[in-house]
């Protein structure tokens, strides 16, 4: 038996595994699993992510980012949360060879606002090499379902 794979099917691989990595990415900040979220953060990854003090703060380097995230978390778990109530809508992801690129919204517990996420693939994984999070409303007052 020989299978044939279309060129369209072999074009939309990569799409689909880096879809599966932004799922994650979602999965575990939700869940706030410090260890599952840095494992998808490339060590030369730049962010720019919210800061109540100086409005967005570029963090260079896989241990920087995740100090932000692990403070973020520490905060919410010190407030009695085990989880983020958030919705990824308006998903849009965009790949070229081992380069995507996903922009979305989230919604829900936590202020709201617009992500977009460059990833790199490497040795068949792909890493986020970008992150760019930019809070645009107040949170929602009821939380979300997961």
């Amino acid at each position: 038996m020989v299978w044939t794979i279309t060129k369209s099917l072999v074009d939309d691989m990569p799409a689909e595994s880096a879809r599966a990595t932004i799922a994650r990415v979602i999965e575990s900040f939700r869940s706030m699993d410090e260890s599952g979220f840095e494992a998808l953060l490339a060590p030369d990854i730049v962010a720019f992510l919210p800061c109540d003090e100086i409005g967005l703060r570029r963090s260079e380097g896989r241990d920087a980012v995740m100090a932000q995230f692990r403070k973020l978390f520490a905060e919410l778990r010190a407030n009695g949360s085990d989880s983020i109530a958030v919705r990824q809508t308006r998903l849009e992801l965009k790949s070229w060879g081992d380069t995507a690129m996903a922009t979305f919204e989230l919604e829900g517990e936590l202020r709201a606002g617009c992500r977009t996420i460059v990833l790199r693939r490497d040795e068949g994984e792909w890493r986020i090499v970008h992150l760019h999070a930019s809070t645009t409303a107040e949170p929602e007052p009821a939380a979300l379902p997961a």
